[in-house]
C-alpha cells in the first residue's frame, strides 16, 4: 500500500469513527429521553433539553472532512464512494434524531406543567384520563420498541451489520404504520367538547394534545431511523440492496390496502 492508500485508509477510518461515535451520543440522549416519556419524568425530562454541543461539532466536521476528501481524493472505488456520499446522510439524519429527543423532553416538560394548573398536582400527572388510557399504553410500547431499535441502530452502524439494518427497517417500516392508524384512532375517540377550557373536559385536554404530539414524534423518529438504515445498507451493499428493499415496501402498501377498515 504507497502513502497515500495509507493515508486515505486512515482518513476513513477517522470517518468511520467519528459517526459511530455520534451514533453513540445520539442513542444515548434519545433512550433517555424516552425513558422520561415512559416513566413521566419531567426531571429527567429537563437533562435533555440542553443541545450537546459534540454531536453538532461532531456532525459539522463529518461533513467538513467528507468535502475535502472527495475534492483532493483521486480516483475511488465505489464502495467507498457509496461510504463517502452516504455519510452527511447519516451525520444529518442522527443529528435529527438528537432533535427529536429534544422535542420528547419538552413534550414531557410541557405536560407536567400542564397538567398541574388544571389540578392534577400530586403524582397525578402521570395517570391517563380513562378515555384515553388505551392509546396512552400503546404509545408507551411503541415508545419502548423504539427505544431498543435505537440501541440496535447505534451497534449497527458499528459494525456495518446490514442484516440487522434490514429487521429493524422493517420494523420501521411496520411501527409507522402502526402509529398512523393510532393517530387517527386518537381523533376518533376524542371526548365531544375536549377542547373547551372548561368543565371536567379541562382535566383531558392537556393529555390530548400530549399523546396527538407523541405520536407525531415517535412517527418521526421512526421514520429517521429508517431513513439511516436504508443509507447503511446502500453503503455495504449498493444498488442491488436498495432495489429490494423498494420491492419490499411496494408489497408491504399492497398488503396493507388489503387490511380490513377499523
Amino acid at each position: 500500500m504507497c502513502k497515500r492508500e495509507a493515508e486515505d485508509f486512515r482518513s476513513l477510518r477517522e470517518l468511520q469513527d467519528k459517526l459511530v461515535r455520534l451514533g453513540i451520543l445520539t442513542d444515548e440522549r434519545l433512550t433517555r429521553a424516552l425513558k422520561a416519556v415512559e416513566l413521566f419524568d419531567p426531571a429527567l425530562a429537563q437533562t435533555v433539553l440542553p443541545a450537546d454541543p459534540t454531536i453538532a461539532s461532531l456532525q459539522a466536521t463529518i461533513e467538513d472532512e467528507v468535502r475535502a476528501f472527495l475534492l483532493e481524493a483521486e480516483e475511488m472505488g465505489d464502495s467507498t464512494l457509496r461510504f463517502l456520499v452516504s455519510l452527511p446522510v447519516l451525520g444529518s439524519e442522527l443529528r435529527l434524531l438528537s432533535e427529536e429527543a429534544q422535542e420528547l423532553a419538552r413534550l414531557v416538560v410541557w405536560l407536567s406543567s400542564s397538567t398541574a394548573q388544571v389540578g392534577q398536582a400530586d403524582g397525578k400527572a402521570g395517570q391517563w384520563p380513562p378515555a384515553l388510557a388505551g392509546q396512552g399504553e400503546q404509545l408507551l410500547t411503541f415508545g419502548r420498541q423504539i427505544s431498543a431499535s435505537a440501541m440496535a441502530l447505534a451497534l449497527a452502524l458499528a459494525e456495518q451489520d446490514t442484516q440487522g439494518a434490514q429487521r429493524l427497517w422493517r420494523q420501521q417500516r411496520r411501527l409507522q404504520h402502526e402509529l398512523t392508524r393510532l393517530q387517527r384512532s386518537l381523533l376518533l375517540t376524542m371526548p365531544a367538547g375536549a377542547l373547551t377550557s372548561t368543565g371536567t373536559n379541562a382535566t383531558a385536554q392537556p393529555w390530548i394534545a400530549y399523546l396527538s404530539a407523541l405520536a407525531l414524534l415517535l412517527k418521526r423518529i421512526s421514520s429517521h431511523a429508517a431513513t439511516l438504515c436504508e443509507r447503511l445498507i446502500f453503503v455495504v451493499e449498493g444498488v442491488r440492496s436498495m432495489r429490494m428493499l423498494q420491492r419490499l415496501e411496494a408489497r408491504l402498501l399492497v398488503d396493507r390496502c388489503h387490511e380490513p377498515a377499523q
